[in-house]
């Protein structure tokens, strides 16, 4: 584009309506205006029930979205929502996660003193699996992610009670999950995850009542460490918690709620693990909980549940409507666009006044680097039409077969992304348990918008480069591409310290590099270690009286022939009677 000269030396004359016009705009990023008149959702007659907890999502992986309230409804892709089953369990904390690896969103209910688990059977009806006792105390808020880099999602939740501790419960990944206390003590209201630090791992943002909200930050597998402290809310205010990324940095901030004293905190993440509080804390005039949402008027930065558009640098200025928490919003037609189950129960379309809304691009750049407990991947970051990278999220998915979630589900809901906004993410895994890993990335706009996965990458341990995966190869330190096993017993002839012979135990008592089955001295048919008359009264009764054979057989072929019979004996008595030569057994 020409560039105006005058305009860029600065001498061009505004007319008096542009300089009113920059006054204005200077005036609305200062002091935002109480409310916004346009609107962003047409209410629809569909009313499908629930609260500001109402979930849309892909339950069926039919690549429609559909809605989870104190029931679920199937989206059949004509614009109708079809009652299918009937949860009755909307009280408490709800999420959805493949907390099995098997591909399909499976329902997380905390409540009371309680996580209780339901299992996806793929088509969107969930089945009763089991529940956690993390008593003393109410469970008000539970979050789920994978705190350990094992693949595995987890569950954290709070302690609400006075010296009640939080809890985490670790996904073992055989579908056990292991209960253990995590600080704070004391009355936990809210729980927050996020990568604050973007160092590729989850940390945690606890809102404390009767105590400052504060940062744990995750420093090793399964340790956090306490690392900021919110002193400005300390209070009574029962307050609410939540990551976001205020200012369109790529650094998620925090956002903090105190409902009794309806003040809302917003604190600035420099990027080093310092906060720097944005203006004075925003009356709410009754809302009891303000929590993160996506980017619902499509301008390039994250929203605020119920009812807050940001500008993106953390200047926030009310609308005239209000929208669900993140859970509920999501695209419930093909214009790209998000739409929401609303906390009235009706569903919501988006206003699309013009322009299109496109997925982001499919990422590219890949990378593998492993050691020997863990195995990183990497990619290039993706471009879009309204999402800056730094805002785009990304999917990851590895499985032990093409497509596959085994190792890392891919299959997550719109608003949890599971390696959130980075471009590298390391597991914890031995890949010499796996013959090939396959894996791929999908990124997400600030709308919710995915786009493709990538095509998929398959990683190799092969450490002998013969293109076979560690745990197929039967010689992963020996090249040889054809496999070859003659005695069948599981190892490779170029490895097999007895080829012939089968000895799956590989067994070695003296080290030399011999196997046992094939280390034997020749002509010791009774293996006393003695070569004498005894073997060859061993040799006699094996061929002619029906007596156990040598072990191994070999040793009784003294002329190594091949064949047992009367000349190895003849050839033994000889040896050993006569000076005659000495015996040579195969």
């Amino acid at each position: 584009m020409p560039v105006n000269r005058d305009c860029a030396r600065g001498r061009s004359m505004k007319s008096l309506t542009e300089v009113f016009a920059i006054i204005f705009s200077f005036f609305l990023i200062m002091f935002p205006s109480p409310s916004l008149s346009a609107l962003l959702f047409s209410k629809s007659d569909i009313f499908v029930g629930g609260n500001c907890q109402n979930m849309v999502v892909d339950l069926n992986n039919d690549g429609f979205n559909d809605l989870v309230t104190d029931r679920v409804f199937l989206n059949n892709g004509g614009g109708e929502f079809l009652l299918y089953d009937s949860l009755g369990l909307m009280d408490g904390s709800n999420d959805v996660r493949d907390i099995d690896n098997d591909g399909d969103l499976d329902f997380i209910n905390c409540f009371g003193d309680y996580v209780n688990l339901y299992l996806n059977d793929g088509s969107g009806h969930f089945n009763y699996d089991t529940s956690y006792d993390v008593s003393p105390g109410e469970v008000y808020g539970g979050r789920v992610a994978d705190l350990d880099n094992d693949g595995f999602v987890d569950i954290v939740v709070n302690g609400h009670g006075y010296s009640y501790q939080a809890n985490i419960l670790w996904n073992c990944g055989d579908g056990r999950f292991l209960v253990q206390g995590v600080m704070p003590n004391g009355i936990s209201k809210d729980v927050d995850v996020g990568d604050i630090d973007n160092d590729g791992d989850f940390d945690l943002l606890w809102s404390n009542n009767a105590s400052a909200s504060a940062v744990y930050t995750n420093v090793a597998r399964r340790v956090f460490n306490y690392s900021v402290w919110f002193k400005d809310t300390y209070s009574n205010g029962y307050p609410w918690s939540t990551f976001t990324d205020l200012n369109s940095d790529g650094y998620l901030d925090v956002l903090l709620l105190e409902y009794l004293t309806y003040k809302a905190y917003r604190y600035i993440n420099n990027g080093s693990g310092e906060y720097t509080q944005l203006g004075n804390p925003t009356g709410q005039s009754g809302n009891y909980r303000i929590y993160r949402s996506p980017d619902v008027d499509c301008d390039g930065d994250d929203d605020i549940s119920p009812k807050y558009l940001n500008d993106g640098l953390g200047n926030l200025t009310l609308s005239t409507e209000t929208w669900p928490l993140w859970m509920g919003l999501g695209h419930l037609n093909d214009d790209g666009f998000l739409d929401a189950a609303n906390c009235d129960g009706y569903i919501y379309y988006h206003l699309v006044s013009g322009g299109t809304n496109f997925a982001p691009g499919v990422p590219g750049g890949f990378t593998t680097s492993l050691t020997d407990s863990t195995i990183t991947f990497g990619w290039e970051p993706s471009l879009d039409d309204h999402t800056s990278q730094a805002l785009i999220k990304y999917n990851l998915r590895i499985g032990v077969t093409p497509g596959g979630n085994e190792i890392m589900s891919g299959v997550t809901p719109p608003w949890a992304p599971n390696v959130e906004h980075n471009e590298r993410w390391t597991i914890y895994i031995d890949t010499r348990l796996y013959c090939d890993i396959y894996w791929s990335v999908q990124a997400q706009d600030g709308s919710y918008l995915r786009s493709e996965w990538a095509a998929e990458r398959v990683f190799r341990n092969d450490p002998d480069g013969d293109g076979i995966g560690f745990a197929c190869d039967n010689c992963p330190d020996n090249t040889n591409s054809s496999q070859s096993d003659v005695d069948e017993d599981g190892f490779g002839d170029v490895c097999d310290n007895c080829a012939n012979v089968y000895n799956p135990d590989q067994a070695d008592l003296d080290n030399d590099g011999t196997g046992d089955a094939c280390d034997f001295l020749c002509g010791d048919g009774n293996g006393d270690g003695i070569i004498n008359m005894l073997d060859i009264l061993f040799i006699i009764n094996y061929l002619y009286k029906n007596g156990p054979e040598a072990v191994p057989l070999e040793a009784m072929d003294v002329d190594g022939n091949g064949f047992y019979n009367l000349f190895d004996i003849i050839v033994f008595i000889n040896y050993l009677y006569r000076n005659g030569p000495t015996i040579h057994c195969p």
